[in-house]
């Protein structure tokens, strides 16, 4: 077959085909023009994850090309290309009018800076390269050649990685930047896509992991540690049933706003550094913790130290932090959800290793009744959490509003909620009292002969309502399940909001209402009695949750069942040969002990008329080997 002769006016060379392709390229140059504005932003968010620039939200066809918006300031940046050839100073003059006559016209509360970033130098002007951009408040021109070049050495040098890895990266970011430009088009202003370096860690990370696992720092490798996700929203259809908050249903809009509690927990936190959220299991801590890390998501780089850490991840944690060279500018904030006794050792450890470094924060949630394993109280605010009438009519205010309650008041289910703002909106959204809502759902197994879930039910219901956490493994086979059958019926159950896996393997988390609503409705006292699913599921406990459901048993049980209860107790440590159980076991007794001796204490200073603000000071009388000073010159002692 003979190959089709080209046409004269179809030839590369032709005239009409070079002065077509002349006339098409403005297209072409205004890419290059989107080109260089998209790589400058990438080099700039490369710049404040390495710490050369500091820590803010970068919205991509904000006001401006790209907008810097800082915690002091925000800075509107023109971004201009140019292949070949000079800038005239007329014409960076001309930019930056522009750019100061669309900033004039804009009132905020931060102070707005403008600048403007050539591609090219302008003629017999020694120009600020783009590293000064944060060191020089009074320039305003910059220039910056090859923002892809500096990236890919940035990123290389510092992650000791080959520049073709490097240069994935880039590209990744690239893509970010491009397509959050892209979503302002038709974004309003609140809602305006923003870029946080807390977001570039996550890329970052996920690159590497797809590409150059070695190159990961172990502990996020461990999973121990991970960047905080701001930005994906996370679908939870069932949130209001119960679901324990995260970054995603922030994102998601599903986590009522709280204004001013969140400002105020970020007021203590850039004061005081170490901030925890307190209060009973369900009070709606995760969620105002979630919220007020949500606030800093572009002043702070945001690390979550996972359910999967313990206190030897702490090493490996610290070289990270350290490793990230955190300054006043570039900050890093560290975020512990349910701190407790599986982990309060490594919250320890981890604060007073990085205290001295000023520019890290910690964050985190703890129960009421786990504050006491914290030693560095000192160090720490506590910020107590919980359900007042105002917040409670706010959010039925809201919900109603919405169509999302049939409650026609706020009054009953604030008040059966008993404080707890989760199981408030899962009462208001479902429009049952949460006794009703929890029968129908044990009735329906009862009636489909669901018996599996039913016992998982009954065996975590009766520890979770006493603060425990159980051993999935260990409970399946306690209960005789079948590793397939049982992973089934669970899954079901997490599904349904009745059982959470709190971390890998570890079934509990559940709400205190909650729990003791499912053991009352799962437990008929005829054939399924509490007490029996308690002890026989006792030995599935977590070694770290063991010590407070024995305090907790020992408080509650009458003093006739104390003796067979011990029993129990003996009998369990004779028939293990591990130490843990001993220790959980023989701190439980101990902590049960202290508390009648504190109860009873507390009961003569009553009896004999001394005041609550002396009874610190009493409670010295209570150890006879403490070496008590003389008290009497002190009149209000006398």
């Amino acid at each position: 077959m003979e190959l089709e002769q080209h046409r004269p006016d179809m030839d590369d060379k032709g005239p009409s085909t070079i002065e077509s392709w002349k006339k098409s390229r403005s297209g072409a140059w205004a890419g290059r023009g989107f080109h260089y504005q998209h790589l400058l932003t990438t080099l700039l968010l490369v710049r404040q994850w390495t710490g050369l620039a500091p820590s803010g939200l970068l919205a991509p066809e904000g006001f401006e090309d790209c907008v810097i918006e800082l915690a002091s300031q925000d800075i509107w940046l023109q971004i201009k290309s140019r292949k070949a050839g000079l800038f005239s100073d007329a014409e960076a003059q001309l930019i930056l009018a522009d750019v100061d006559a669309k900033a004039a016209t804009v009132k905020g509360k931060k102070v707005t800076r403008t600048a403007v970033i050539l591609e090219q130098p302008r003629r017999e002007v020694s120009e600020a390269q783009i590293d000064q951009l944060f060191d020089d408040q009074h320039r305003q021109v910059f220039v910056c050649d090859a923002p892809g070049e500096e990236c890919v050495s940035l990123l290389s040098a510092h992650l000791d990685i080959a520049e073709v890895i490097a240069e994935g990266i880039v590209s990744d970011l690239y893509r970010l930047v491009a397509d959050a430009s892209q979503a302002n088009g038709s974004l309003p202003f609140k809602k305006r896509r923003r870029i946080s370096t807390t977001e570039v860690e996550r890329r970052i990370f996920e690159r590497l992991e797809a590409e150059d696992p070695s190159a990961i720092e172990s502990a996020l490798a461990s999973g121990a540690l991970e960047p905080v996700d701001f930005i994906t929203p996370a679908n939870e259809p069932g949130f209001y049933h119960g679901v324990k908050v995260r970054p995603g249903h922030v994102a998601a809009g599903l986590v009522l706003d709280r204004p001013s509690d969140a400002n105020e927990v970020v007021r203590l936190l850039k004061r005081r550094r170490h901030v925890l959220v307190s209060g009973p299991s369900g009070a709606g801590k995760s969620a105002l913790m979630w919220l007020s890390a949500n606030v800093l998501a572009g002043e702070l780089r945001w690390y979550q130290i996972t359910g999967r850490a313990a206190a030897a991840d702490a090493n490996a944690i610290i070289q990270f932090v350290r490793a990230r060279r955190p300054t006043e500018t570039s900050p890093i904030g560290l975020v512990f959800d349910e701190v407790g006794s599986a982990n309060s050792d490594l919250w320890d450890v981890l604060v007073r290793e990085l205290r001295g470094l000023p520019a890290i924060y910690f964050l985190g949630s703890v129960r009421q009744e786990d504050i006491a394993l914290i030693t560095n109280q000192s160090d720490t605010e506590f910020i107590a959490v919980g359900l007042d009438e105002h917040l409670a009519e706010a959010v039925w205010q809201k919900l109603y509003a919405e169509k999302q309650t049939s409650w026609e008041h706020w009054r009953e289910p604030f008040e059966q909620s008993q404080g707890l703002m989760l199981e408030y909106v899962h009462l208001l959204t479902q429009g049952k009292r949460l006794a009703a809502v929890i029968e129908e759902q044990v009735r329906q197994r009862e009636r489909d002969d669901r018996q599996d879930e039913l016992a998982i039910i009954r065996s975590t219901a009766v520890v979770c309502a006493h603060g425990g956490e159980v051993e999935a493994n260990k409970l399946f086979e306690l209960l005789g399940m079948k590793p397939d059958v049982a992973i089934r019926s669970l899954k079901r159950l997490i599904d349904e909001h009745l059982v959470r896996e709190s971390r890998p393997g570890v079934l509990g988390g559940l709400h205190m209402l909650r729990s003791v609503a499912l053991s009352r409705a799962s437990h008929d006292e005829a054939v399924f009695i509490t007490t029996d699913s308690l002890w026989r599921s006792l030995p599935a406990v977590t070694n770290e949750t063991l010590p407070r459901i024995i305090q907790s048993i020992l408080a509650e049980i009458p003093g006739e069942a104390e003796t067979s209860a011990l029993r129990k107790l003996a009998g369990m440590l004779g028939a293990s040969r591990g130490t843990d159980i001993w220790v959980s076991i023989l701190t439980g007794l101990g902590l049960a002990t202290l508390e009648r001796r504190v109860a009873s204490f507390m009961m003569i200073l009553e009896q004999h008329g001394v005041q609550r603000a002396q009874w610190s000071l009493a409670s010295m009388f209570a150890d006879p080997e403490i070496d008590i000073p003389d008290l009497t010159q002190f009149e209000q002692w006398r």
